[in-house]
């Protein structure tokens, strides 16, 4: 390296970020889940010897209307925002 008149160094300088990302960067600890999470049907509830089949029909009713309140929902936020994106693409 030759220093010029005011005392900078004409080489070349290194890298501040590395040029090779970390090895362990793009890993993900994958947990493996218990057999008592696991379960088949979309009912949760066992049914019980107590329980009437209008009381279980009640029950999926219920949670039927759950997963469809969840999904308007997020229909709902996409239909807000391609509005917004919509008025933001006519003015400009």
């Amino acid at each position: 390296m030759t220093s010029d008149q005011d005392g900078r160094s004409s080489g070349k300088r290194g890298p501040s970020t590395p040029l090779t990302p970390h090895n362990m960067q793009n890993k993900r600890i994958v947990y493996s889940k218990p057999d008592s999470c696991k379960f088949d049907s979309s009912r949760i509830i066992e049914p019980s010897p107590s329980q009437s089949s209008s009381q279980l029909q009640l029950v999926d009713a219920k949670y039927k209307m759950w997963l469809l309140e969840k999904l308007l929902s997020k229909q709902r936020e996409m239909t807000k925002f391609l509005e917004l994106e919509r008025e933001y693409a006519m003015e400009g």
